[in-house]
């Protein structure tokens, strides 16, 4: 809630407590007074913490992808309809054979983990 001083006004941040100037807080047309909920200070933390738990996560994620490596050799004898499609397909992506193949693995993937809730 926003006080007034009698030149100076004051907000109280809602994350850490304290009461500071309104030159402490960034913009934000969607509160009623246009100033944000937090103030710049702990905006700043925040913005810190996700940004250290986002490297956190993408540094495990490279771990795993790198524990996941596997080299495929796939037989298209029995299916040349098959590689045909592929090949087509790839063509209008403009994506080789192999990054085509990839895709529809990621898809798949992703369409499975979606319908088991397991989405983010």
């Amino acid at each position: 809630m926003t006080q007034k001083a009698a030149t100076n006004p004051v907000k109280t941040c809602t994350k850490c407590g304290q009461v500071k100037p309104l030159d402490m807080f960034y913009k934000d047309a969607g509160s009623p007074d246009k100033k944000a909920y937090w103030c710049k200070d702990c905006m700043a933390k925040r913005q810190k913490e996700l940004k250290e738990a986002e490297e956190k996560k993408k540094a495990a994620s490279n771990d795993v992808a790198k524990q996941e490596s596997l080299i495929l050799t796939i037989d298209f004898a029995n299916y040349p309809d098959l590689l045909k499609w592929l090949a087509e397909s790839a063509e209008k992506d403009f994506r080789s054979t192999e990054m085509q193949l990839l895709y529809w693995l990621k898809i798949e993937k992703d369409q499975k983990e979606y319908a088991n809730g397991k989405h983010n």
